[in-house]
């Protein structure tokens, strides 16, 4: 309760967040299955004995740890993730549904909404079950967490509008951490995997490619901070540590998150009309294309793909290319043309679908289909697919709404990154399923609460602005 009379409110709660996931970082790793209890409890008694927001905080900044978990079972196949995912949509269900605000009427939810509902039906379609149920509840949490970012905005008010949209960044900083030491751990003692051909440094969690997108989540919250930052030796803070950043991301070797970095960085400083800082930037990435041999050979792919196209057709094309992803999709869209019902066409094949692929597949092997629209199609079908095209559209709409007609510098700048960030999210989800990236999810979604919460704030400052 002491922390409710606190003077300084954004720091407890960034405090209390950082501190106790800190804690539970240290407990998981020394415990494993001991700290769920832990962590459950814990939970809890910030639900009831503090304001909501410290519980939400302590969501947001812990997640970098729920990873560890992945391969922890409870009982029978259940893993701890999906308990935690349980717990954690409970905890916002129940919180939008019994809040103040009411905020149902959003055009987000109701397309989301929509999506959502349809996604109901592919679970049915499952195979197993209790696999399509957990492919639906991810699917559910990113709206959760938009709604509750929404409401944690709104509920504190148009003063501390700022702080708050500050308190969730650095929450979103703080569930990095974890990974980060982890990370550069691995680094120095030379702890890394070989992937086609290539030595990768990782960190703990459910697959090598986990922390790659804790830095490509991380990356524009730093971006944001560097463009809000009006001292230089803040900005320059900001600008060392994205290189940080930089030197990790290329050191993860996960190209889909070096070419959504390039798409982010290309597209923020068009917004800012930053046009001396895009041909600097362009050179750069043209000489990494000519130095880095990997980087090489994807163009090279391409160049065979294309030529392949004109001559044999899509299904002619060799399957090994882009590091296999061909023969992925050429199994899967085999699939869908020639074996799925019209129903299953237009409603979807189940959450699991990609067990009855894998006999179509090259390699003979259950693969996810590394490809954003190839997942929703196989998993939700055409229905699901576009009603989920409208819901990034939606956001596109939201965010040059705010970048448009926001008067304060700090809601245009929040607007620039997350406009960036849509860009890259649409080119990147061609290479790889960010829709199951629940840790990138997370953070994607809470960006886009904060934009809706201030196109919210805006409009009201509008209304009042005319009524007076």
């Amino acid at each position: 309760m002491l922390a409710i009379k606190a003077p300084n409110e954004k720091t407890v709660n960034l405090v209390l967040a950082v501190f106790i996931s800190l804690i539970f970082g240290v407990t998981i790793i020394q415990y494993d299955i001991k700290a769920v209890a832990f962590l459950a409890v814990g939970f809890f008694a910030i639900i009831f004995f503090t304001r909501i927001q410290y519980a939400f905080y302590f969501i947001l900044a812990s997640r970098g740890i729920v990873d560890i978990f992945y391969s922890v079972e409870t009982t029978g196949s259940f893993k701890v993730t999906q308990y935690l995912a349980v717990v954690v949509t409970l905890f916002f269900l129940w919180y939008i549904v019994f809040s103040d605000l009411s905020i149902i009427r959003l055009g987000i939810n109701k397309i989301y909404g929509t999506f959502i509902a349809l996604c109901i039906l592919p679970v049915f379609f499952s195979q197993n079950l209790m696999e399509g149920f957990a492919s639906w509840l991810k699917l559910l949490q990113p709206i959760l967490i938009i709604n509750v970012t929404v409401l944690i905005v709104l509920a504190m008010g148009n003063k501390l509008f700022k702080k708050t949209a500050d308190a969730v960044c650095w929450c979103t900083i703080a569930a990095f951490l974890v990974p980060f030491v982890l990370f550069i751990k691995n680094y120095l003692q030379g702890t890394h995997t070989v992937m086609s051909g290539y030595e990768r440094y990782s960190t703990v969690g459910a697959y090598t490619n986990l922390f790659s997108y804790y830095l490509f989540t991380v990356f524009p919250v730093c971006l944001f901070f560097y463009s809000t930052s009006a001292q230089r030796s803040r900005k320059l803070f900001w600008l060392i540590f994205m290189a940080i950043l930089l030197f990790c991301i290329y050191k993860t070797y996960t190209r889909n998150v070096w070419i959504g970095i390039a798409v982010l960085l290309f597209a923020w400083n068009l917004l800012r009309k930053n046009f001396k800082i895009i041909l600097p930037l362009m050179c750069m990435f043209g000489l990494i294309v000519i130095l880095s041999s990997d980087v090489r050979d994807r163009f090279g792919d391409l160049s065979v793909i294309l030529e392949s196209l004109n001559s044999r057709g899509f299904f002619g094309i060799d399957p090994q290319l882009l590091s296999g992803r061909i023969g992925i999709w050429q199994g899967n869209l085999h699939y869908f043309l020639y074996k799925s019902t019209f129903i299953e066409k237009l409603l979807g094949n189940g959450f699991d679908v990609k067990v009855a692929v894998s006999s179509l597949n090259y390699t003979q092997e259950v693969i996810e289909e590394h490809n954003n629209y190839m997942t929703l199609l196989m998993n939700t079908g055409i229905c699901g697919l576009f009603v989920y095209c409208l819901f990034i559209g939606k956001l596109f709409q939201e965010s040059f709404k705010l970048l448009r007609k926001a008067n304060d510098l700090y809601a245009k700048n929040l607007a620039q990154v997350f406009i960036s960030i849509l860009f890259a999210y649409v080119i990147i989800c061609f290479f790889t399923h960010m829709v199951w990236k629940i840790n990138y999810q997370y953070y994607f979604s809470t960006f886009a609460g904060l934009i809706i919460a201030a196109n919210m704030r805006e409009e009201e400052k509008r209304n009042l602005s005319d009524a007076g």
